[in-house]
């Protein structure tokens, strides 16, 4: 099992924080044609972050889900043939803990956003962990 990575713009999280239910696709943009949200293996976020956000500069975050999880929750997981590229099939429960199993900041440097240059393992689950913690208190009071 390795998780999969959404890029998220850091307004876009913190206001679907409020509904529980995370469903910017990219952008700014509501859920993909066809109702699901991109993500991608560890091997494809830098290109990603290269091809669809190079001239943003608004913050970013790079989300890790458990694709298990969303699958135990009847969201769809599939991964795209021949590619790095995962569809969700649906909205993410942004505070199941079990689904989201990290959150952190994305760097820029110069032109060009970063993907972290080392991926956690995908071996701990934090339901009663920090991040579950950390995801209620910011559904609470905000980014």
């Amino acid at each position: 099992m390795t998780w999969i990575y959404h890029v998220a713009i850091a307004d876009d999280w913190k206001t679907d924080l409020r509904s529980e239910s995370y469903e910017a696709a990219t952008r700014g943009v509501l859920l993909e044609p066809g109702g699901h949200l991109p993500a991608v293996t560890s091997d494809g976020a830098q290109q990603v972050l290269d091809d669809r956000y190079a001239d943003l500069t608004l913050p970013l975050l790079l989300v890790a889900l458990n694709p298990d999880a969303l699958v135990t929750t009847e969201i769809p997981v599939v991964r795209n043939a021949g590619s790095t590229g995962v569809r969700i099939g649906g909205p993410a429960p942004c505070l199941d803990a079990l689904i989201v199993c990290q959150v952190q900041p994305l760097e820029r440097v110069g032109a060009r956003w970063l993907a972290p240059a080392a991926f956690p393992p995908p071996t701990r689950w934090c339901r009663d962990g920090p991040l579950a913690r950390d995801l209620t208190r910011r559904s609470r009071t905000g980014w």
